[in-house]
């Protein structure tokens, strides 16, 4: 059975009891209260807004009145810590961080769940996890100050800005499916390096509301964060339904959706829109795209180095330098796919070279020693249509490369090219299956010169090694 526990702070006065619950209105109350309390406590943070960093033990809920419960952080230490063990809970109230700290902070064994909470950061980190086995965050409304107004200049460190939403570091296992950081209908908008970085163990996001109305814009989980929104490194993601807008670019930060970096990473239902950056960078990673739209990004809608592409139902438009850009990738598997109207625009290599692209799929093997960069190509029931420069580019590197190819199309307009092997060993006739159209026709029997590719670039940085 559940009790609010707070015997000794009620007999000295510091708690109210109006018919109801005892609610807490200061730090040292609230603290009294939480010391107090057992497995099965509930303890309630009235309609108040006071300073407290406070520690939530096992087995226990603290919780408050919605957006009018407000703790506020008391110089940089957490305002609210989840202590070692298992079942505590944060529930409806709002945490402002202020100076430099984390809203919610939790290491060691067990759990965290917060549930219908606000987490508004000016400066410092929304939530901190290391070595938990679960995290459940489920309707957490997290708040930044970034903004397309200053991006391009604002800060990089948390006691100077919001850095993160969230960072989780070995939280559960990529074996196990129930551990990990669960991230459930929750919304992320204003942080300077990321909404969710992951470095280690598992990530599984669900959209529980999916739906979008006619703008596509009513419903975004993450928009307005500049770096890498999602990040995972040497991590298992699952992102289900997750929608991605307004992606920010700022000084040697170009702005990245999704990023994944020696990670598997599957993205099942995910939109993503009107980005500076990049739609998806993967590199050392598989990348496994189920029924996802990237659209209006300013770099390429797929960046991928050194990674397994295996897509399904995948469409990408109006990305700027490629839909898709696979270096030294080998296995790169399309089906149901949609490549249309990439722009031209300038993509630069590791070494800082610009090269002038606007392709909808491209594949070059840069490094023609290692086994696994060896291009194969699956292409079935796939739209190349009215890219900027060429609709299919591959570069072998003076190497064999596999290509199937089934029901495509390739159609191109202007000077652009519809389908190009460049440098590239095959046989006689691999393109007789594709369909070209328009000006894919003639311009793909008198390509004239080598076109430029960019190769690989330095990952998204990792979050910092410990809380």
């Amino acid at each position: 059975m559940q009790r609010s526990t707070s015997l000794a702070l009620v007999a000295l006065g510091l708690a109210s009891a109006c018919g109801g619950p005892e609610t807490y209105c200061d730090a040292e109350s609230l603290t009294g209260a939480l010391e107090a309390a057992g497995p099965g406590d509930v303890v309630h943070v009235g309609s108040c807004r006071f300073p407290a960093s406070v520690v939530i033990p096992p087995g226990v809920t603290l919780v408050g009145e919605g957006g009018d419960s407000v703790l506020e952080s008391a110089g940089d230490a957490p305002v609210v810590e989840f202590a070692q063990g298992t079942g505590a809970v944060l529930r409806r109230l709002r945490v402002e961080v202020h100076d430099g700290g984390y809203g919610v902070r939790a290491s060691g064994d067990g759990d965290v769940t917060v549930e219908r909470v606000t987490i508004s950061v000016m400066r410092g980190v929304g939530v901190g996890v290391q070595d938990r086995r679960r995290v459940a965050l489920r309707e957490v409304t997290f708040e930044g100050p970034i903004d397309a107004g200053n991006a391009a200049f604002a800060p990089t460190t948390r006691s100077d800005t919001a850095t993160y939403g969230v960072i989780a570091i070995d939280v559960g296992s990529a074996d196990d499916a129930e551990s990990g950081v669960h991230v459930e209908a929750s919304r992320f908008a204003g942080f300077a390096l990321g909404a969710v970085a992951v470095d280690g163990g598992r990530l599984t996001w669900t959209d529980l509301d999916a739906d979008r109305d006619s703008d596509g814009l009513d419903d975004v989980d993450v928009q307005n964060v500049r770096g890498a929104a999602i990040a995972v490194f040497d991590a298992a993601a699952e992102l289900h339904g997750v929608e991605i807008a307004s992606m920010l670019s700022g000084l040697e930060l170009p702005g990245v959706a999704v990023a994944a970096v020696s990670s598997p990473a599957l993205l099942d239902g995910v939109w993503i829109a009107d980005g500076d950056g990049f739609g998806v960078f993967g590199a050392d990673s598989t990348l496994t795209f189920r029924g996802v739209t990237i659209a209006d990004m300013g770099l390429a809608g797929v960046r991928a180095q050194r990674a397994v592409i295996d897509a399904d139902a995948l469409t990408i438009e109006r990305a700027g330098g490629a839909g898709i850009l696979a270096v030294d990738s080998g296995s790169v598997v399309l089906r149901h796919t949609t490549l249309r109207a990439q722009r031209e625009a300038v993509l630069f290599d590791g070494a800082g070279t610009a090269h002038d692209m606007g392709d909808g799929l491209t594949l070059w093997r840069s490094n023609v020693v290692a086994p696994e960069s060896a291009i194969d190509l699956t292409l079935e029931d796939v739209v190349l249509e009215d890219n900027a420069r060429v609709g299919l580019l591959v570069d072998a590197g003076g190497t064999e490369a596999t290509i199937a190819i089934d029901g495509v199309t390739a159609r191109a307009q202007g000077g652009a090219f519809g389908v190009v092997a460049q440098d590239t060993i095959l046989p006689s006739g691999w393109d007789d299956a594709i369909m070209r159209q328009d000006a894919a026709i003639a311009n793909d029997r008198s390509v004239d010169r080598r076109l430029e590719i960019a190769g690989i670039i330095m990952p998204p940085a990792i979050p910092p090694a410990s809380l």
